[in-house]
């Protein structure tokens, strides 16, 4: 499913195991979390790949609009990100340029110029007569950016002729303000369980939904992630011990952590997580209301295009990070053809496999570090497939939870971003 190497994570032998150890309450928690198979907990998110109606519900939806040519993702933050991560990490950055359908759009910012640039597509589309899909996003239904959106481009589907109940899907909590309104002009509406936070609904219908209307196998990927759950609920599991060597190293004044993913088209996955993380460990207070401004910053790098703009200062300057490094075998790879006037500028690699020389250049930097004693972990994908990437995500979403209980913190809230949700409000108000 994917390997996880802590060989150089240099975490003293004797200090693992007391790590782990605190664990073990949470561990016997999720375990009855997942016994009950609700949704009344907040850890109820590694639930979500067994529900087989949620499952089932996305994918029927889905079928409806199995001809759509394009389909506009409107939310942001835990309302898109997973979706682009697995839509990026199968199809790859370039999707939308090929001659695939459907093309897949992500309406996350209010920069006019992305916006305005989506729009100018959508609209050619629509006046060449081609079905595009709306699916609006968002846990309370409140969110300024997505709400603003989500009136553009319904506002552009009923320019051009289009119902908006045949081409709006409304992805909400239950009795949410969107929720009622979209059932009031007979939208269809997928529901987000409550106790599932927007970071850790990638399972749900809000990134099951468009991924299906995309083509992708969502049970594959639900399939990888119940695999990797029950992996996770053992003690001394790997998403554990992932957790334990970012605690250890926290506490040693490693305060960044930087995925380092070698794959472009994983980059997506490397944002999710970074999002993941800061919302949910970056806290001013613990759970007993205790000033801690706790947190460890996650950034995200890319191989090899990283080893020319990063790597001097990883290598060189402050010993501040830990690395989890990211590497993934390809299907289909493309051998150095000889040309005969540049064959001697860098012999090695001719008649090599671009997939050869990527990893030839992973290994090189982890020798490095070794070399140079900065920690890391390896974890390589066998495949980039939807079992691997659902095993990945729910690996992460695992870690974070367990790092938020070695910390102390609420892993599921974010009350920081909601005071400038409140603050922007307030402008627009006046």
């Amino acid at each position: 499913m994917l390997n996880f190497d802590t060989k150089y994570g240099l975490v003293p032998k004797e200090k693992l195991p007391n790590i782990l150890a605190k664990l073990k309450p949470v561990i016997e928690h999720m375990r009855r979390v997942s016994e009950h198979k609700d949704y009344s907990d907040d850890y109820s998110s590694i639930n979500l790949a067994f529900d087989n109606a949620n499952i089932e519900n996305a994918r029927l939806l889905a079928r409806k609009y199995s001809k759509a040519d394009a389909v506009v993702v409107i939310g942001i933050g835990g309302s898109n990100l997973g979706t682009m991560a697995v839509q990026e990490g199968l199809f790859g950055k370039l999707w939308n340029s090929t001659e695939w359908k459907p093309k897949v759009f992500y309406a996350d910012t209010v920069d006019p110029n992305n916006i305005g640039g989506i729009i100018h597509v959508v609209e050619s589309m629509l006046l060449q007569g081609k079905e595009v899909l709306i699916n609006i996003v968002s846990k309370s239904g409140t969110i300024t950016e997505i709400i603003a959106n989500a009136q553009i481009f319904i506002s552009l589907l009923s320019t051009h002729g289009k119902d908006a109940s045949e081409y709006v899907v409304v992805t909400t909590d239950r009795n949410s303000k969107l929720w009622n309104v979209a059932k009031q002009c007979g939208l269809s509406v997928l529901e987000i369980p409550q106790k599932v936070g927007g970071r850790y609904s990638v399972l749900s219908a809000v990134g099951l939904f468009p991924l299906a209307v995309a083509g992708i196998d969502v049970e594959k990927i639900c399939a990888g992630a119940a695999k990797m759950r029950d992996i996770c609920l053992q003690e001394n599991n790997i998403a554990a011990i992932s957790a334990a060597h970012l605690y250890y190293h926290h506490k040693n004044k490693k305060k960044i952590h930087d995925t380092f993913l070698f794959s472009t088209d994983l980059e997506s996955l490397g944002n999710w997580y970074r999002q993941l993380m800061a919302e949910s460990l970056g806290k001013r207070q613990d759970v007993s209301r205790k000033i801690v401004n706790a947190g460890m910053t996650p950034i995200v790098s890319i191989g090899t295009t990283d080893l020319h703009s990063m790597f001097q200062l990883y290598m060189g300057g402050p010993v501040d990070k830990f690395t989890t490094f990211v590497t993934v075998d390809e299907k289909k790879d493309i051998t150095v053809t000889e040309v005969k006037a540049f064959n001697t500028l860098v012999p090695e690699i001719n008649k090599k496999k671009l997939g050869e020389i990527r990893n030839a250049a992973a290994e090189g930097v982890m020798h490095c570090y070794k070399k140079n004693k900065l920690p890391f972990v390896h974890i390589h994908l066998p495949a980039r497939s939807e079992e691997t990437i659902g095993a990945f995500l729910q690996m992460k979403m695992m870690e974070v939870m367990f790092l938020g209980r070695l910390w102390n913190v609420n892993a599921f809230d974010q009350p920081e971003v909601e005071k400038y949700k409140a603050e922007t409000r307030k402008i627009l108000g006046r």
